[in-house]
Order: structure tokens, then C-alpha cells, then sequence
């Protein structure tokens, strides 16, 4: 009886022992083992979603630069297509004087239109040259007797250079020749006039780029052609003078 009683007291030592001491133990080294895991899980879980993060970063700078790059092409092609010319026209006045014996003088009689040309632009290259073809008849003004006003209004003729090409296409540009009709030139005392003041207007694509104005007084012969004189001028501008001009880089 005694032996039995010491037996269950052993019994309940052991496990009073395994649950003051062991389970708790254990019950530490398996919530140890279990953070870790969780600590685990969540440092891979956060380097997947950083890894994730960094690649969507980089995917969205790759697009933004792809979109810049397209804009840039976008905008270099859009002030590109400003400086093609479609449309070149001009306006030619000319102050001159003389000394003419039937008053008023000069006079204009059917001017012509499309075929003839007033306004003359030269290169070094031949083959870049452009007429200004009369798109109005041009007409005089007599100021008083011995002065007056030539005035032409003209245009490139579609398919001529520089219409498709770019204003820059203009920087060979070198020389304006103003070429003046005048019509029964006999009658203008030695055959020559003075220009005063010259205007020459540069219209492209319907809007007015600049205005030369030269007030310098040259002394011109007027050139017998048959039924036609002409008083010719011509002005030599420096290499680009033109094509800054139109591109509003100059007054």
C-alpha cells in the first residue's frame, strides 16, 4: 500500500514537473520556431513586393521615356512642317523719279499677268533662282511731275522653287533683282529714272514674314527691250540674310 501510494506520488512529481517546466518550454521553442517562420514568410513577402515595386517603377520610367521620346519627334516634325513653304508671295513698291515730257507719267496698258515676272531672287546655285510671277496687273502712281509709284503684287508659281521645301532651303539666297516696266520709255529724258525708296514685302504661307526697305537713291538706265524698257535693280544681301528673315531671327 505504501509502495503503490509513492508511485502515484511519482506520477503526479512527473507531471507536475512536464507542466510547470517542459510544456512551457516547449510551448517557447514552438512559438520561437513559429515567429521565425512568420518572420521569414514576411521578409520574403517584402523583398517580393519591393522587387515588384522596383519593376514597376522601372516599367513606368520606360514609358515615360518612350512618351517624351515620341513627343520630342512629335514637336521636331511639327516646327518642321512650319517652315515648309506652301505659299510664296511678295509685294514690290518703288519710289523713283525722272524727267518725263507727257504729264502724267508713266503709264501702265494692259500689264500682264502669270507670265511675266518683277521680282527676282539669285543664288549661288542657278537652279535655286526664283521668279516672282505677277498675280494682280501692277500699276503707277504718279505723285507729281516728275515722281511716282511702281507697285506689283506676284507669287511663286506652284511647282517652282522653294514651294514643298523649308525656308531654310533660302539661306543660299544672295541677291534681290526688282525689274520695272515702262511703257513708252521715250518719252523719259535720257532714259533714265532714279528709285528712291524700295519696299519689298515677303508673304509665306499667308502671313507677312518682313519687310525690306531700302530709302537709298539709285540711278538706273532704263534698258530698251523693244517694246518694253526696264529699269533693273538689283541688291546684294549676306549669306542667310533672307532665310533669317523669314524665320523672324532678324528685323
Amino acid at each position: 500500500m505504501w509502495f503503490n501510494n509513492l508511485q502515484i506520488l511519482k506520477t503526479i512529481s512527473q507531471w507536475l514537473f512536464w507542466s510547470i517546466v517542459l510544456i512551457p518550454a516547449l510551448l517557447a521553442i514552438s512559438k520561437f520556431i513559429i515567429d521565425k517562420r512568420i518572420d521569414n514568410v514576411k521578409d520574403r513577402l517584402s523583398k517580393e513586393q519591393e522587387s515588384q515595386y522596383q519593376t514597376r517603377i522601372g516599367s513606368l520610367q520606360t514609358t515615360i521615356k518612350t512618351q517624351d521620346e515620341k513627343l520630342n519627334t512629335l514637336d521636331s516634325q511639327l516646327q518642321s512642317e512650319k517652315l515648309i513653304i506652301r505659299d510664296f508671295a511678295s509685294i514690290v513698291k518703288v519710289i523713283f523719279s525722272g524727267k518725263w515730257s507727257s504729264k502724267p507719267y508713266p503709264i501702265q496698258i494692259m500689264s500682264p499677268i502669270n507670265h511675266q515676272y518683277y521680282l527676282e531672287l539669285q543664288g549661288a546655285n542657278p537652279n535655286n533662282s526664283i521668279k516672282f510671277y505677277a498675280t494682280q496687273p501692277y500699276h503707277f502712281q504718279s505723285i507729281d511731275n516728275t515722281r511716282a509709284v511702281f507697285e506689283s503684287r506676284q507669287a511663286v508659281n506652284t511647282g517652282s522653287f522653294p514651294l514643298g521645301k523649308s525656308i531654310n532651303d533660302l539661306s543660299s539666297i544672295t541677291e534681290i533683282q526688282i525689274h520695272v516696266p515702262f511703257i513708252l520709255h521715250n518719252n523719259i529724258e535720257g532714259n533714265r529714272v532714279a528709285f528712291h525708296r524700295v519696299e519689298v514685302k515677303f508673304v509665306v504661307n499667308g502671313k507677312e514674314r518682313h519687310t525690306l526697305l531700302i530709302e537709298h537713291p539709285y540711278e538706273l538706265p532704263i534698258i530698251d527691250t523693244g517694246s518694253i524698257g526696264w529699269a533693273n535693280l538689283a541688291i546684294k544681301l549676306a549669306p542667310n540674310a533672307l532665310s533669317d528673315w523669314l524665320l523672324g531671327e532678324k528685323g
